[in-house]
């Protein structure tokens, strides 16, 4: 992707939008509409919020792994800019997954089935096309957090070791490509991100710690 030579300011109606789960693909919508930038979305089936109809010029609604009818309502649309934004869940790919001929074709010529090995074919098939994918983060500066410490306080010795203990379990599950959170109680790893998601593993983690965890 060539994200690093393009700003805000360079973006031009019509903006493609290929959304995933969750808020972000929302606020990019209202960011961009607040821009007067119109947006043409690529949904996913089970996926994206219904509600981002509402907020784009035109919404198409695919099936995940569908990438040739993604790059096909861009191009009938003239975007020639485009962002992923929002995640699409992993156990999506034991059902509702069906690539057409792109998706297959991308498949085959990835190195792994990682998460970000995928999204970087994808991208690269869309740029083939001639629509630069640029990075979401252009219009969701505001919504995405600064590295450093989130709260007024600073932690305490415990919470800090608990952080570390975390991370390197965090590095370890990331190199193996099973997930990216991991959750820590009172020293112990209490639960580990994978095929069910980042909410599930959190809420997993509640039931299992009620009086909380880090």
């Amino acid at each position: 992707m060539t994200e690093a030579l393009l700003t805000a300011a360079d973006l031009q109606s019509p903006v493609g939008l290929i959304a995933g789960n969750g808020n972000f693909p929302l606020e990019f919508a209202r960011t961009a509409r607040g821009m007067n930038l119109s947006v043409v979305a690529v949904a996913h089936k089970g996926e994206t919020e219904e509600s981002l109809e509402g907020l784009v010029e035109r919404c198409r609604w695919v099936k995940v792994g569908e990438v040739g009818r993604l790059i096909q309502t861009f191009r009938e649309s003239g975007v020639r800019q485009a962002a992923f934004a929002g995640g699409i869940r992993r156990v999506r790919l034991f059902g509702g997954f069906k690539p057409d001929l792109k998706g297959m074709a991308v498949i085959a010529r990835s190195s792994s089935l990682k998460d970000d090995v995928i999204l970087r074919e994808i991208a690269k098939e869309i740029e083939k096309s001639g629509i630069r994918v640029f990075s979401a983060t252009l219009l969701l500066d505001k919504s995405v957090p600064q590295a450093g410490i989130l709260t007024r306080r600073g932690l305490t010795k415990e919470e800090r070791e608990e952080g570390r203990r975390g991370w390197e379990a965090a590095k370890g599950i990331g190199a193996l490509d099973i997930g990216q959170t991991v959750v820590v109680h009172q020293g112990i790893v209490i639960a580990v991100e994978a095929v069910e998601g980042t909410d599930a593993a959190v809420l997993r983690a509640g039931e299992l710690a009620a009086a909380g965890g880090r």
